[in-house]
């Protein structure tokens, strides 16, 4: 039998959900008022938070802390060469939507490459089961990743205006480079796999 997450888990997750759908309300359609927008970082720190706590439950304190170290430290370091320099994704800049910005970047970035990462590593898990080689794993895991900026992308481009793409135009490479980023990261936060 699966064990429960400890209760700081449960009402990390709990509050997230109770946020989510006034969160899908306000954000959607321009509803927020302009005083309320550092509201979207708050919502990606207290997601973040809920896994950050999940995935501290599954694996030894020191794995953990490097793990979580890492994809927060390599997810934004991506994120600053984007900005500074168009590379991988192409040309573009964050606007001050999501607050204070690290290098350019606002500070959540990283906490969201590890949400994304271990929500797509757990959910590839629990599709494929305990018997699939960790590559399947992995390569499910990054195209859930890759369908999340798809659906995600136009929406914070062109309706919440968290980043803008020079020339206003998403550039096709920015999805190959969310594969190969989130192939990198997943595989990353697999070794060695988790319980």
């Amino acid at each position: 039998m699966e064990r429960l997450p400890p209760k700081s888990a449960r009402i990390g997750l709990a509050g997230a959900l109770i946020l989510f759908p006034f969160s899908l309300y306000f954000s959607s359609g321009g509803r927020l008022p302009e005083s309320l927008m550092w509201t979207h970082a708050l919502a990606l720190a207290l997601y973040a938070g809920a896994m950050i706590v999940w995935a501290g439950t599954r694996q030894p304190l020191g794995i953990w802390v490097v793990k979580l170290a890492g994809i927060v430290v390599l997810g934004h370091a991506v994120e600053a060469l984007g900005v500074r320099f168009g590379w991988p994704f192409g040309r573009y800049h964050y606007s001050p939507v999501l607050g204070f910005k690290i290098v350019g970047v606002p500070w959540v970035m990283g906490l969201a490459w590890y949400t994304a990462s271990v929500s797509a590593l757990g959910t590839a898990r629990c599709l494929t089961g305990t018997e699939t080689p960790p590559w399947i794993v992995r390569l499910l895991g990054a195209l859930l990743i890759l369908a999340l900026d798809i659906v995600l992308e136009p929406a914070a481009f062109m309706v919440h205006r968290y980043w803008i793409w020079d020339g206003g135009v998403i550039p096709a490479r920015n999805y190959l480079s969310w594969f190969v980023i989130a192939w990198f990261l997943i595989s990353f936060l697999d070794r060695p796999p988790l319980p």
